[in-house]
């Protein structure tokens, strides 16, 4: 297994795993823009400015196993660089074993290149969240907060609202 930069052919493959994160995750309500999303991770993978990873891990085969995109980025109140998660997903066969792990330390690695001051690490898939937050404080984080989301019908007010 190893950990490699994300190349220009490998849009393909991503957004093969990107339909299957998509079908299981808490977005699946959104319509999946498949252009959108291979021109999102094509302007990614050549960005030169240095503001952005995008890292593949690859098994023996050569068969990427996971995805971590990252940003290096700022808080609305500060100029310190901070490490933002994008997207990250293991296939289910290879989730919480090294891969997974081998991922993050290489955000940790790049991060800590760019001398940032934190990484934030948003839990937004609402799968494996109790084995998520075990491997994740084993690698030094801790919770923080929580995701929270409020699935909205267009044009339609929430009663709770209405009748206040």
């Amino acid at each position: 297994m190893s950990i490699r930069k994300a190349k220009l052919d490998d849009i393909a493959t991503l957004l093969d795993y990107f339909r299957a994160f998509h079908s299981e995750s808490v977005f699946r309500h959104l319509a999946l823009d498949e252009a959108k999303f291979a021109a999102n991770m094509r302007q990614i993978i050549q960005d030169t400015s240095g503001a952005y990873c995008f890292f593949v891990a690859d098994g023996e085969n050569g068969t990427a196993h996971g995805v971590l995109v990252g940003q290096i980025d700022t808080y609305y109140f500060s100029g310190d660089p901070v490490a933002k998660l994008i997207f990250y997903w293991v296939h289910p066969d290879h989730r919480y074993s090294p891969d997974s792990i081998k991922l993050m330390i290489a955000f940790r690695q790049w991060a800590e290149n760019r001398q940032a001051k934190e990484m934030m690490i948003g839990v937004t898939s609402g799968e494996g969240i109790d084995l998520t937050d075990r491997m994740l404080k084993k690698m030094g984080a801790r919770l923080i907060g929580g995701n929270y989301s409020i699935v909205l019908e267009a044009g339609a007010v929430p009663a709770a609202m209405a009748t206040g």
